[in-house]
């Protein structure tokens, strides 16, 4: 989700509300993990752990933490965020403006660049935009 989303989602019951100051260049991801056993699990988080050590990563709230989480309510608010996203976009955009919502798919590897010129194209149009997507398996 972009900034613009995560700002929105303060009007979500249990969102922070330190997000309603996030900075527009932020970015957050919401990574699942599911494995049969805790063995499972810790391998993938530590893989993923491992390929967060090799990023710039900024805490630029105070509830934000970058870290893994295991707490359900945690994950229970951070999920609830993500599925009322385009709820929350669009009841904070101005009256009489469009809401477009619109689902692609690109390889993950080449997500980043979709992002920015997804952006780009509603910039140029006068769209205040946000970005939100999902992910599974790499679909």
């Amino acid at each position: 989700m972009d900034g613009n989303t995560l700002r929105a989602s303060v009007s979500v019951k249990g969102v922070p509300a330190d997000w309603a100051a996030l900075p527009r260049e932020t970015a957050a991801l919401l990574v699942e993990f599911r494995a049969p056993d805790e063995a499972g699990q810790e391998a993938f988080e530590e893989a993923a752990a491992g390929v967060m050590r090799g990023l710039d990563l900024v805490v630029p709230a105070a509830s934000v933490t970058n870290a893994f989480t295991r707490d359900a309510g945690t994950i229970a608010g951070y999920w609830k965020a993500r599925k009322a996203f385009v709820t929350a976009v669009g009841g904070s955009r101005p009256s009489g403006t469009t809401l477009i919502t619109e689902d692609f798919a690109v390889p993950p590897d080449r997500l980043a660049d979709a992002c920015e010129a997804l952006l780009e194209l509603q910039s140029r149009h006068g769209f205040d935009a946000a970005v939100a997507g999902h992910a599974a398996h790499g679909n």
